[in-house]
């Protein structure tokens, strides 16, 4: 694989990722919403995700499983990605400004 970066490239999930930022900062902000006015810190952006991917399984979604993403660029567009990730999901992401036009 290509990296022009200086870190090296992960065989990682984002789910997996997401949990050693939890171990490495959990009380750190991750998150800042400023038109909702909301802030969480990596420990709260986790129990969400993992709340909502809970409730994706519950719907017996499962890995490789497609999820059609429809909503505007919030927090809880961004909560709805990770818990698809964690979950094994294929996020298909649907642009809520598109028009037939």
């Amino acid at each position: 694989m290509y990296n022009p970066g200086e870190f090296p490239l992960s065989d990682k999930t984002v789910g997996q990722t997401l949990g050693e930022a939890v171990a490495t900062w959990p009380e750190q902000t991750c998150i800042v919403s400023i038109h909702q006015n909301i802030r969480l810190t990596f420990s709260d952006l986790l129990r969400r995700v993992d709340a909502f991917a809970a409730g994706l399984k519950k719907l017996g979604m499962k890995k490789g499983d497609r999820l059609g993403i429809w909503g505007p660029n919030d927090l809880e567009w961004f909560i709805t990605s990770l818990s698809a990730s964690r979950v094994g999901l294929i996020v298909v992401a649907i642009k809520s400004g598109l028009s037939t036009k």
